[in-house]
């Protein structure tokens, strides 16, 4: 290669294709998270998207921590259930 030619750069950017996947995904997982009832939908929705562990989640709920994990527990299995058929 010469001076004056373009050394090729590796793009590590994801192609749009496994963007719109993982944006589908994103979409689907809401979808199913509403599905839930409120309980046990708000109890995922705050470990997993806000970082909370189940004895704070308990606590807040005030709720005993076996029934908190047994919420989303249960919430889960749903939630894997409804995402199945779109994967």
């Amino acid at each position: 290669m010469s001076e004056n030619e373009a050394a090729p750069i590796a793009d590590d950017a994801p192609l749009a294709d496994s963007m719109l996947i993982d944006a589908e995904r994103e979409a689907r997982i809401h979808t199913c998270l509403d599905t839930l009832d409120e309980t046990p939908r708000e109890a995922i929705r705050t470990a997993f998207f806000e970082g909370r562990t189940y004895a704070e989640l308990s606590e807040r709920m005030d709720v005993p921590l076996g029934t908190m994990k047994s919420w989303i527990r249960r919430g889960l299995a749903k939630l894997r259930a409804c995402m199945e058929p779109g994967e």
